[in-house]
């Protein structure tokens, strides 16, 4: 009777236990944490959030400001097999993409499988990214477990930054599954679940299935080449472009020593189609490109196919779009390059590394037209020694890590060894202004000749340190960290970029040559530009010119002017007006600024005297030209030219409907 009672009684203990659990109180049973929440592609309003276990249930995460995990957001899994990974058990990996963020804040989150926290002990956070100074770490060639990595994780677990990039060969010997679980994830996951890695893959990584470990594992910015799985990426932090290539595609004869695989071939052509494009597109100050092969790191690996690949195909692209910056991996060791371009040493005795010429000595400095390429390789695999060679001006054989600190126009590299000393001083990039030759031009045309009143544009290197656009007018004085001056006077700005600014010269503006600079914090750059009467430029919205029908429409091919209608064409350049006005400011409505100078217009080859020729009102630098297209002209393309005194504006091409004079219509 007695063994009955206490049987009795663990039964009745156990269903109690399972009725609990069904009504929540409880799990039914535990979930394994098998890979720890690692963060990826943290941006200003979004974050994605991984992390593996055991067992495979409805994956989640739960996030806020405050602690509430009030939000949730499902995660997508996927479920690997034995074999595929070699573990001994099956894993379920979860991703979940959190998205509708506040910038520049701090959230809190968990993960939950089935419902539970798997690490409820832990206070897990991150920060979307915000505006202003930033910190990121670099590093590569880390993955062999051993106690200088461990170190160096331990030294950068330490940091207060923001990011960390890594350069390759992330988990040797063949980048397995089991090798990145054990010598990757397990020694960085105190970071990772705070800051986002971006990695690239390295030529260990691409033993094992091409890098298949290394994909299926990480969640990149989605901005690559989707036939390629996003192995090559770019990001935006602040005012620094982030370019991670894949230089472990190629094509013959730059075959590894495995041989090479056809099938990276036609995904080194994309890549480098996609690099130029995207490049091209953007237009931050800072530009840093990173990858494993260095063009120009020496070692037991100089010698690497991959690495004259890079020198032959993507070092041009790079040197073509103006990158400051090169980070790689593959030679265990530290080295800082010379500034290197087109091959060749640029001299910069006149422009040493630690600063660029202060703001006042206008002294163009030479390191400007090279890129610095600094091979950090020292995460904690085995060393190599690094060999005398031209291009390098500092090299160390140590493991480390790299800090770079980001503020505006300057970037600080600091070089941090093992036992947390400088391996050098810091290299502290700043660029100056470069001017372009004929760099200041009529802002609708691109022609040379500039007038006083007119919008025009500039056209040269690190003009502005942020792509900024006047918010309102009157047009502000300074902009994106970049000013304007004409003989020492300031200039309106209507928008910058690295590349190109906007800007309006004064309608008092004296006629004969002038002196036009370019300031930033890092120095100035000054050009000769020579003001005439008048320098008429007619605006193009695409290939079409800026002349509108009265009812605002675009005059195009499939909505033509039509004779005798009224068209207003939108120019610059048309010289000085009659009235006070300031440049910046909103011309006025009443009264109107028309012209000082006579306006003609020639349609067709006719010439037709406006109706109106003067700023368009609410508008700065911006002219309007009303007149009637004549009744006499037959349908066609056809053209349009606008001359103010005796200076033709650019030509353009107007498009002409013919009507029926007896129904008014539009022929068709």
């Amino acid at each position: 009777m007695g063994v009955d009672k206490r049987l009795g009684g663990r039964v009745g203990q156990a269903l109690f236990w399972l009725w609990l659990a069904s009504l929540g109180g409880l799990p039914a049973y535990a979930i394994t944490l098998w890979k720890y929440p690692y963060l990826q592609d943290l941006r200003r309003t979004g974050v994605v959030v991984m992390w593996s276990t055991v067992e495979n249930g409805a994956g989640a995460v739960q996030f806020s400001t405050d602690r509430s995990f009030s939000r949730s957001v499902t995660a997508q899994s996927r479920t690997f097999t034995r074999t595929e990974t070699t573990f001994p058990t099956t894993v379920t990996q979860y991703e979940a993409n959190l998205t509708g963020l506040e910038p520049d804040t701090q959230y809190f989150y968990r993960v939950m499988v089935d419902g539970q926290d798997l690490a409820p002990n832990d206070s897990l956070t991150f920060r979307t990214q915000g505006p202003g100074p930033f910190t990121f770490l670099a590093f590569g060639d880390s993955g062999m477990a051993t106690l200088e990595q461990s170190q160096i994780a331990t030294r950068m677990s330490l940091e207060t930054t923001q990011f960390v990039l890594h350069t390759g060969d992330i988990a040797y010997y063949s980048g397995t599954y089991d090798e990145f679980q054990f010598k990757h994830f397990n020694f960085y996951k105190f970071l990772m679940n705070r800051i986002p890695f971006y990695p690239v893959a390295g030529n260990h990584e691409y033993i094992t299935n091409r890098a298949e470990p290394f994909l299926a594992q990480h969640s990149f910015p989605g901005n690559g080449t989707a036939a390629d799985r996003n192995r090559y990426y770019s990001f935006d932090w602040g005012n620094v472009h982030f370019v991670a290539i894949d230089a472990n595609l190629h094509r013959p004869p730059y075959c590894p020593p495995s041989g090479c695989d056809p099938a990276l071939g036609p995904a080194f052509e994309r890549m480098l189609k996609w690099l130029d494009e995207d490049l091209t597109r953007n237009r931050s100050f800072w530009r840093v490109a990173y990858w494993h092969q260095p063009p120009y790191g020496y070692g037991p690996n100089e010698a690497d196919p991959l690495e004259r690949q890079a020198r032959d195909f993507i070092v041009p692209i790079l040197e073509k779009h103006d990158v400051q910056l090169v980070l790689n991996g593959h030679e265990h060791s530290y080295q800082r390059s010379r500034f290197i371009r087109e091959g060749q040493i640029v001299d910069v005795s006149t422009c040493p590394i630690a600063i660029s010429p202060p703001p006042e000595s206008n002294g163009v400095c030479p390191a400007q037209s090279g890129i610095l390429y600094i091979t950090t390789g020292g995460g904690g695999a085995n060393l190599y020694a690094v060999p005398t060679r031209a291009q390098v001006a500092f090299g160390m054989t140590a493991h480390h890590y790299l800090k770079v600190e980001v503020n505006g126009g300057k970037m600080k590299i600091s070089p941090i060894s093992v036992d947390g000393f400088l391996i050098e001083p810091p290299a502290v990039l700043s660029p100056v202004p470069l001017l372009q030759p004929n760099s200041t031009v009529n802002a609708a045309s691109f022609a040379p000749g500039l007038a006083p009143g007119a919008l025009v544009s500039i056209f040269g290197r690190f003009l502005s340190l942020n792509e900024a656009g006047a918010p309102a007018l009157p047009l502000p004085p300074s902009l994106g960290g970049a000013q304007v001056t004409l003989n020492g006077r300031r200039l309106p700005l209507l928008y910058v970029s690295r590349n190109q600014i906007n800007t309006q010269l004064p309608f008092d503006a004296p006629t004969g040559p002038a002196t036009l600079r370019v300031t930033t914090v890092n120095g100035f750059a000054e050009s000769t530009v020579d003001i005439v009467g008048a320098a008429p430029g007619i605006f193009f919205s695409g290939s079409n010119p800026a002349v509108l029908h009265q009812n605002g429409r675009l005059v195009t091919a499939a909505s033509p002017a039509v004779p005798g209608e009224f068209v207003s064409i939108y120019m610059t350049g048309l010289g000085s007006v009659v009235g006070t006005v300031v440049s910046g400011e909103a011309a006025p409505a009443s009264p109107l600024a028309p012209c000082r100078a006579p306006v003609r217009v020639s349609i067709a080859g006719t010439e037709v005297i406006p109706t109106f020729a003067g700023l368009a009102p609410g508008f700065t630098g911006l002219y309007q030209v009303d007149v009637q297209v004549p009744a006499s002209i037959p349908a066609g393309l056809w053209p349009l030219k606008v001359r103010v005194s005796e200076t033709d504006s650019n030509q353009a091409q107007i498009s002409v409907q013919t009507q029926d004079p007896t129904t008014n219509l539009v022929r068709q």
